[in-house]
């Protein structure tokens, strides 16, 4: 996912996920693949005869209940091997640190926390994709890899400390702070 309702735009995330399909197709015989974007939901099946791909396109945002559509919709499918790839932004929230991807439809509240003796307008996540609640749902497949290539915005510590410099990722005016920086080839580092 690129571009965000509440946050800032990204510039490689569906980059990124064109890069990921492309190598799947070259280096595998996959019986679907799904990719939901910025440019919709590309479902790419593999035809078992002539062992030849075909794929169809339609219009649908990365949203949350579109990404969550699809992750059931595979999961239903019962299939040996679940390859999970994701790209754009992605948080850390709560006591336990339970990590999120963001939908393109995230959105942010700002609530003031006292952080040390200061008080911080502290930004909360709303409506976040739990990578914990994925990982039990695809229990009963035997084979799951998820590949999140995303940044982790840990919340200030009550302490006081703050978060590591390059994490925070979300900002009161939606804007990216100390911005990890983006590679353009994620094949290079696959392979």
């Amino acid at each position: 996912i690129n571009s965000y309702k509440a946050t800032t735009s990204l510039k490689y995330a569906v980059g990124d996920s064109d890069a990921i399909e492309d190598l799947l197709l070259k280096t595998g015989k996959y019986d679907k693949l799904i990719k939901l974007n910025d440019y919709g939901k590309m479902t790419t099946t593999l035809n078992p005869e002539t062992q030849v791909y075909s794929s169809q396109r339609i219009k649908m945002a990365p949203t949350k209940v579109n990404i969550e559509a699809t992750y059931q919709e595979i999961i239903a499918a019962n299939p040996d091997t679940l390859l999970f790839y994701y790209s754009g932004h992605g948080f850390i929230e709560g006591e336990g640190g339970e990590n999120f991807i963001a939908p393109k439809d995230v959105d942010v509240k700002f609530e003031k926390k006292k952080v040390g003796q200061v008080e911080k307008e502290i930004p909360i996540p709303l409506n976040g994709i739990s990578l914990k609640v994925m990982g039990i749902q695809a229990a009963k497949v035997k084979r799951v890899v998820f590949l999140i290539d995303a940044c982790r915005s840990p919340l200030p510590e009550a302490d006081g400390e703050s978060a590591e410099k390059g994490e925070k990722a979300l900002s009161t005016n939606s804007k990216i702070e100390n911005e990890k920086e983006e590679s353009s080839n994620i094949k290079e580092i696959l392979l």
